[in-house]
């Protein structure tokens, strides 16, 4: 006899002919065999017994497993009993995503989609496992992981989705603005507009079929929208093209360019950036503020300048925080302009009564 870290007494070292068990239906003799020192031969009896689950007594019996010692036969427990939908199980599937092979990982993720109405109860925990499973450093995973989130039409999990939209591999994008169509909200409208404008025409066609997925009035609109789709092409250019499409939205007020210029900010051209977020201040459009807040990150200082003039001209309160972070910023030129640009703001705004 042989017992096991949990302190469970298994059997022997001999090999059991599990084939022979399962062709006999030897419930009794295969449930004795899940405490086989040997793991596969645990995991052996447990998928022949596996067909024998509508057996209470059974059921029990390989529930045990989901805390076996051996990793490999604890995923195979664990992946069983998320299939049957049971949701007692549900905060044991993160060791599959974190120490999972590729192909379990994936696995899980198809259980998971295909078992969204009955583990609706653990939605939280799911949703923690799916975003785990979008930074896993395997691309295959964050692909199943996407089209999950697309499945199971997770909405909160569209901001997560949304970053993949910047990842440099043309695949990951590819698939996160399909996640994004599947989603269908029209919170994701904006974003797959923004995709129409990727320099990778892959990218491009998938947010045309993303925005004929969603059910929305601006995702309709923008598809039978020829000046926009034309802004949309010039945008898939070279960066000088698409600096000088930038500089007319701004100065031609097109907002409907909009969702363009916030894609623009994450260009890899510096000048275009500037450019999308001069534009931005010239359509006085409040709701980018948070967008352009974020340039203050920007490694270069002439952007973080171009981002504080913006937020000046966005007038609203809530481009102070920002203004007053970027006081604070390591070049003198823009924090003497922030400085100067938050108490601007803030007169206009005590004289406007917004403050």
């Amino acid at each position: 006899m042989q017992v096991t870290p949990g302190g469970k007494t298994m059997l022997g070292l001999f090999t059991p002919d599990i084939e022979r068990l399962k062709r006999n239906k030897d419930i009794k003799e295969l449930i004795k065999c899940l405490k086989h020192a040997r793991p596969e031969i645990r995991s052996r009896a447990f998928a022949a017994l596996s067909p024998f689950s509508q057996n209470a007594d059974v059921v029990e019996e390989l529930k045990q497993l989901v805390n076996d010692p051996d990793s490999r036969v604890r995923t195979l427990a664990l992946l069983k009993f998320a299939q049957i939908g049971d949701e007692n199980i549900i905060s044991g599937l993160r060791t599959i995503i974190v120490h999972g092979t590729p192909n379990e990982k994936i696995e899980l993720l198809r259980i998971l989609a295909d078992k969204k109405e009955t583990l609706a109860n653990s939605s939280e925990i799911i949703s923690r496992i799916l975003i785990q499973a979008l930074n896993d450093k395997k691309m295959m995973v964050q692909f199943e992981s996407m089209r999950t989130i697309g499945k199971m039409k997770l909405t909160h999990a569209i901001p997560y989705i949304v970053e993949k939209l910047s990842d440099s591999h043309f695949k990951i994008r590819k698939e996160a603005v399909k996640a994004l169509g599947m989603i269908g909200s029209d919170d994701t409208v904006d974003h797959i507009i923004g995709t129409l404008m990727d320099n990778n025409n892959d990218v491009r066609n998938a947010a045309l079929e993303a925005l004929r997925m969603v059910e929305s009035d601006r995702a309709k609109a923008a598809l039978g929208d020829a000046p926009f789709m034309i802004l949309a092409k010039k945008m898939s250019q070279s960066s000088a093209q698409r600096q000088e499409t930038i500089r007319n939205i701004g100065k031609n007020k097109m907002t409907f360019g909009l969702p363009l210029l916030k894609r623009a900010l994450s260009d890899e051209f510096k000048s275009v950036r500037m450019e999308a977020i001069t534009s931005i201040g010239s359509l006085r459009d409040r709701s980018c503020i948070e967008d352009v807040g974020k340039m203050l990150d920007d490694k270069y200082w002439d952007v973080r300048m171009e981002a504080v003039l913006s937020l000046e001209k966005l007038v609203d309160a809530s481009s102070l925080p920002f203004l007053e972070r970027a006081m604070k910023d390591k070049n003198s030129n823009v924090k003497k302009q922030a400085e100067k640009s938050f108490n601007t703001l803030r007169y206009r705004l005590e004289k406007l009564g917004r403050l």
